[in-house]
């Protein structure tokens, strides 16, 4: 019974060797078969999702944990890849219909669905910028916290504030323009990308402001990877790839039954207990 698993495991203070562990984490991958196939129609059937990706070393080796996850869900991935061969085989946005969040990594908008982009990431460069003198990225910074402030007061704009926004957002980024061609080439060139990639995605970049249901920021998803880069830190590597890919399921079932107001400690237990979470079973 759960109870019984759960004394087995917490209630004794039996010292467990490193094979037996070892073999715990086996038997939990093979135990989340069935969750990994729900959890990807869940996120493949989902309105939103986060999309973000981090390196992380496998024995000695480059590979990146690729993260897929909404405020209910969670997939993380290994591959040695980052790009489209790798959010390829995952095989999720090749037939992902919803609204992405990410932070602009080029191929995500390889995928037939709707953007949006982490203004985090936007905030972060456009501070950057005006460490370097440009006010012009003062005045973006005012007008996108300006615009998150007035949707989280009043919930959704009307089409007035809206357009008006959109007026003053076209009008910093033309003061942009003009401001960096007197700058430094080396400072102008970081900026001068930014600045035209606000232009050109200005709809994914304020897609927020004409949904208030819609995130500012891709702060999920950082948030589901964030365990993996301080395990980085720790433990320095994956002694195997097939080690990081038990690790990978294990704490996509963790990060899930998270969301769903379950510990880690009781998710372990109600997996060997087989006493799954409800959201499995409805």
């Amino acid at each position: 019974s759960t109870e019984r698993v759960r004394d087995y495991f917490f209630g004794n203070g039996i010292p467990l060797s490193e094979g037996t562990v070892h073999n715990f984490i086996i038997e939990a991958y093979n135990l989340l078969g069935p969750f990994n196939i729900f959890v990807r129609s869940k996120l493949l059937n989902s309105l939103l999702l986060h999309a973000d990706e981090t390196g992380l070393l496998v024995d000695k080796k480059n590979y990146w944990l690729h993260a897929l996850s909404n405020d209910q869900f969670a997939l993380l991935s290994i591959h040695k890849n980052r790009g489209s061969k790798a959010l390829d085989a995952i095989n999720i946005l090749p037939k992902y219909k919803g609204i992405l969040v990410h932070d602009g990594f080029k191929t995500y908008f390889k995928y037939q669905c709707e953007h949006i982009l982490c203004n985090a990431h936007h905030l972060r460069e456009l501070t950057w910028c005006v460490e370097h003198g440009m006010k012009w990225a003062q005045k973006m910074i005012n007008l996108l916290k300006t615009i998150k402030d007035e949707i989280a007061s009043d919930g959704d704009l009307d089409v007035k504030r809206i357009n008006r926004f959109m007026k003053r957002y076209r009008r910093v980024l033309r003061q942009g323009q003009a401001e960096m061609s007197g700058l430094d080439a080396e400072l102008t060139k970081k900026a001068a990308n930014l600045r035209k990639r606000l232009e050109k995605y200005s709809v994914e970049t304020l897609r927020f402001m004409k949904d208030s249901s819609l995130p500012f920021t891709n702060n999920l998803s950082e948030r589901d990877i964030r365990m993996t880069k301080v395990k980085q830190k720790v433990s320095g590597c994956f002694r195997s790839l097939r080690g990081a890919k038990c690790y990978a399921r294990i704490r996509s079932y963790i990060l899930t039954c998270e969301k769903h107001g379950m510990s880690a400690q009781e998710a372990m237990v109600r997996l060997f207990g087989g006493d799954p979470p409800e959201f499995l079973i409805n």
